[in-house]
């Protein structure tokens, strides 16, 4: 495969708990881009701390996409959001049953918005048409580090963060920072495979986040 479709250097960082997927793979695509070395569980956590959801169904939650958008500039990167949501507004509404949960994680969602246009003068969100390979490839070879949400089979409402080391025009590999835990992490997979993976909850929803210098 031509050098163009190679990602830059990382630092695998695996998640330390259940909840961090988000802030790991966040930590390896400003690596990637050369803007933080030697990161430690502590900043994990501080960037779960600044960009979680507060309700997610069970157990802790994970992180919103417009929230890890906000740490990256806060860190000095530029970071938006591409999704499909299905005509929905919110990424994450189907994890949350409960009515006074799924209120209050509307109104953290939209205080993340809030917060990216103070700092930005931009929307957070674009939106993705159903196949976001195309963009995908597009963003890698421009340079910037992605970072996409896949779905764990389809229908189901959960969702968990990877980093992408490398896209080609028929394939692509990801960084998972579950399994980096005892492995490489390293997944490779077919352009149709990764879409499929990408499908997240009934609605098929899909998102990644940007991050560049």
């Amino acid at each position: 495969m031509p050098d163009m479709y190679k990602a830059q250097n990382y630092t695998t960082k695996p998640q330390t708990s259940s909840f961090t997927c988000g802030p790991s793979a966040l930590l390896m695509a400003m690596d990637s881009l050369n803007g933080v070395k030697g990161v430690n569980a502590i900043e994990e956590y501080v960037i779960w701390h600044e960009a979680n959801t507060v309700f997610m169904g069970k157990g802790h939650p994970g992180t919103s996409a417009v929230g890890l958008a906000v740490s990256a500039l806060r860190r000095g990167f530029y970071a938006y959001v591409v999704a499909y949501l299905g005509g929905d507004n919110y990424l994450f509404t189907e994890n949350v049953k409960n009515g006074i949960e799924l209120a209050a994680y509307k109104r953290v969602e939209s205080g993340y918005d809030h917060t990216y246009g103070k700092l930005t003068g931009e929307h957070a969100m674009e939106e993705l048409t159903r196949d976001p390979f195309p963009r995908l490839l597009k963003e890698h070879l421009s340079g910037n580090a992605l970072i996409i949400l896949l779905g764990e089979g389809k229908g189901d409402a959960e969702g968990h963060w990877v980093f992408i080391k490398s896209v080609s025009p028929d394939s692509a590999v990801y960084v998972d920072p579950y399994l980096a835990r005892t492995q490489k992490g390293e997944v490779q997979v077919s352009r149709t495979e990764l879409v499929q993976r990408m499908s997240f909850g009934a609605k098929g929803k899909m998102a990644f986040i940007v991050v560049s210098r």
